[in-house]
């Protein structure tokens, strides 16, 4: 898992073939080397390129002269390590022994932690998942020009095949739908619908995005509870009817019964109502992606995840479930719709529409989100119980901001365009 000749080998290439340093720096890290001598010269090497210095022997010798070292004669037996123009395999061995050295530190740190028993297996398993990714995630550079990504196709500029339209036409035309890699919070106060319109939205992607599936995390409300919602919304059936099976006639049974045959065909609608950490939200998710062409994770709703932090206030855990739930829509590329509460002191205002600072627990939530959408019904809609409402777009990192028009029935939890 080490091989003195190739280091030698990189570093001499470093030495003598200026125009490759800034590629070979961006892909090797010191602690690439296993032998000391060699890292040593290598952060020599780095350190004089980005003080803007000429790489070359006098440079080192006197580089090492001011750190009062000696390494004078390994830089010169350096210079007999020569094997042809092409370093990239050296640079991928160099890599390969690196990445099998931290494999086997990792295994003795798993086994250890294994061993003691005093924390939960997916807080393990999430940290050492998070080490091993950056093991690999620099196996090759990071960097990308422009001109890497250019088809010479102005058609692939557009965002046409990454994202997901929710199936309010009026709304979609505005928004252009949720997209991938992005995290959307969806908040209001209790009854107005939030768990209602999360499923209306992940039921239309299901229904019109096919070839992926829709994996939706309730923490609030067992997955028999929410499917009953969904049939009702499909059928426009109360759902106390349906529940009850006092349906008033044949023809509501029916419909009743059709609606339930429409939704029941979703099979690519997943809902999950036994995961309640943020660490099983994050596994589960990546294990189901393993498998399934993910098309959209929805989660209701964010205060109810527990955070893997034990002794945490209330905002520091609610923050970091947040950063985890962005990370995990950048790292499956998709786009991930979380629910969240708003703070009670917006009842105490005159003005209850909502605002950015009213979201619970944690800054936190408007920092990491891309998109903040908010429920919201006006006093005198609320007493007459008219169901008319609007969704404010209040932050829309790469779009417009807007307020749109619906009407929630909720007899039949269900959201529709006024």
């Amino acid at each position: 898992m080490n091989n003195p000749e190739t280091e030698k080998i990189v570093l001499r290439h470093c030495i003598m073939s200026p125009a490759d340093l800034p590629g070979i720096l961006s892909a090797i890290e010191p602690e690439d080397f296993y032998y000391e001598i060699n890292r040593n010269i290598y952060i020599a090497i780095r350190y004089l390129f980005e003080n803007k210095i000429t790489v070359t022997l006098s440079a080192l010798f006197k580089y090492f002269a001011d750190q009062k070292t000696d390494y004078r004669q390994d830089i010169l037996l350096i210079m007999d390590c020569y094997a042809g123009p092409d370093i990239k395999p050296y640079i991928s061995s160099l890599k390969k022994d690196s990445s099998f050295r931290k494999i086997k530190i990792l295994s003795q740190k798993l086994n250890a932690r294994a061993d003691d028993k005093s924390e939960s297996p997916e807080s393990i398993y999430q940290e050492i998942n998070s080490e091993f990714q950056e093991i690999f995630k620099n196996q090759n550079s990071d960097i990308t020009t422009f001109a890497d990504m250019a088809t010479g196709d102005i058609k692939d500029m557009a965002s046409h095949n990454r994202y997901f339209m929710t199936g309010f036409a009026k709304f979609d035309e505005i928004l252009h739908g949720l997209f991938q890699t992005e995290l959307t919070y969806l908040a209001a106060r209790p009854g107005l619908g939030k768990t209602a319109l999360a499923l209306n939205i992940a039921c239309n992607i299901a229904k019109r995005y096919t070839s992926g599936d829709v994996l939706f995390f309730s923490l609030e409300m067992p997955k028999d509870q929410l499917r009953l919602r969904a049939v009702s919304g499909e059928a426009e059936v109360d759902s106390f009817i349906i529940k009850s099976e006092r349906f008033r006639s044949n023809e509501e049974r029916e419909k009743a019964i059709q609606g339930m045959k429409k939704i029941d065909s979703l099979s690519n609608l997943a809902v999950v109502d036994n995961k309640f950490s943020m660490s099983q939200i994050y596994i589960e998710s990546k294990r189901y992606a393993s498998y399934k062409n993910l098309s959209i994770i929805v989660i209701d709703y964010l205060q109810l995840i527990e955070s893997g932090i034990k002794n945490g206030t209330k905002n520091e855990k609610v923050e970091e479930n947040s950063r985890m739930l962005k990370k995990l829509a950048m790292e499956l590329h998709v786009p991930v719709l979380c629910l969240s509460q708003l703070s009670r002191e917006i009842e105490k205002r005159t003005d209850t529409r909502p605002k950015l600072s009213d979201l619970r627990d944690s800054g936190a939530i408007e920092q990491d989100g891309d998109a903040v959408w908010f429920i919201y019904q006006n006093k005198s809609d609320r007493e007459f119980d008219s169901g008319l409402c609007e969704i404010e777009v209040a932050k829309n990192r790469n779009g417009k901001l807007f307020n749109h028009d619906f009407r929630f029935t909720k007899e039949y939890t269900k959201f529709e365009e006024v």
